[in-house]
C-alpha cells in the first residue's frame, strides 16, 4: 500500500479491500443464497474497498474522517466515514461502514412472502493495518 502525506491528510495509492460474497451470513442458507443472487456474485463476486485518504491527521485525536469508494455490483460510491486511526510501527485504521443497498440499485432479499426480510443498511466493520515500505 503505497501512502504520501499531503498538508493534514494522507493520500493512498492502490490500498483496496476485498470481501468475497461468500463471506457474508444473512442466517440461513436459503436468504443466504438470495442476498448472493442479489449482489449479482456469478458477474460480481467481491465487494471491494477503496481507501482515498484520511484527514484531519493533525487532530490530538484518534478519531479521524476518511474518504472510501465501494463497489458493490458494478457501481462504485464514494463515503466519507469517520474511523480510527492508530500510528504504532505502521497504522491500523478501523471503523464500520453502514452502506445502504438501494444506493446500489439493490433489493433486500425476502423470503416467506416477507416475513424474513434483510435490512437494506448493511453494516461493513473493517480493520486495514498498514506498514511504511
Amino acid at each position: 500500500m503505497l501512502y504520501k502525506k499531503v498538508g493534514t491528510r494522507l493520500v493512498f495509492d492502490k490500498t483496496a479491500l476485498v470481501l468475497d460474497n461468500d463471506c457474508f451470513d444473512c442466517g440461513g442458507i436459503v436468504i443466504n443464497s438470495d442476498f448472493r443472487k442479489i449482489l449479482k456474485s456469478k458477474m460480481y463476486p467481491q465487494i471491494t474497498l477503496f481507501l482515498n485518504d484520511i484527514n484531519d491527521l493533525e487532530e490530538q485525536t484518534d478519531d479521524v474522517l476518511a474518504s472510501i469508494d465501494i463497489e458493490i455490483a458494478g457501481v462504485s460510491k464514494n463515503h466519507k466515514i469517520p474511523v480510527k486511526f492508530k500510528k504504532d510501527r505502521g497504522m491500523l485504521i478501523t471503523g464500520v461502514l453502514p452502506i445502504s443497498m438501494s444506493d446500489y440499485d439493490l433489493k433486500p432479499p425476502k423470503i416467506f412472502f416477507g416475513l424474513i426480510t434483510v435490512h437494506d443498511i448493511i453494516k461493513i466493520y473493517f480493520q486495514l493495518a498498514v506498514k511504511e515500505s
